[in-house]
């Protein structure tokens, strides 16, 4: 079975001192927080023991609950994790401070991001989190770092050294 990252030792979600240096992440990378069969899970679990530690703080868009929730879920039905296991993980991310970006006030930004990138609206809505931020986004989705790495340098793709 997968770890859990609430099961680290030492590390407290909720005690975390805040600090403000951060990223914004995007799905691709917080799934591979939870599931060990992940290409570069050890790199996306450095960033979330840096965010545990107060090293840095994350920024997500709200969707990133509902994305992760639906990788969780297809997960289960794939038989990579048990039902109770993806539930625990859930809880874990209810648990994060993390940095929300809601879409209210932010659709034009969002709708110009996808237009101008070719991206889906979901993708657009962690480049334009991470921008209204000033964060850089760190993605493990090689489309949409490729799409957008040329013209936006904080788009950043995991695990490329």
């Amino acid at each position: 079975m997968s770890a859990s990252l609430s099961r680290i030792p030492g590390l407290n979600w909720k005690a975390r001192p805040k600090m403000s240096r951060g990223f914004c992440v995007d799905a691709s990378v917080g799934a591979k927080w939870f599931l060990d069969d992940e290409r570069h899970c050890l790199q996306a679990r450095q960033v979330a023991e840096d965010f545990l530690l107060g090293r840095c703080e994350l920024t997500v868009p709200g969707l990133f609950f509902y994305e992760l929730g639906n990788v969780l879920s297809l997960a289960v039905r794939a038989g990579r994790v048990a039902p109770e296991w993806a539930l625990e993980a859930m809880d874990t991310l209810k648990e994060m401070d993390l940095d929300i970006v809601d879409a209210d006030g932010n659709l034009e930004i969002i709708f110009a991001m996808s237009h101008r990138f070719g991206l889906s609206f979901y993708d657009a809505a962690y480049v334009a989190a991470a921008e209204i931020r000033g964060r850089p986004l760190i993605t493990a989705d090689r489309r949409l770092y490729e799409a957008t790495h040329q013209e936006l340098p904080f788009i950043r793709l995991l695990g490329a050294e």
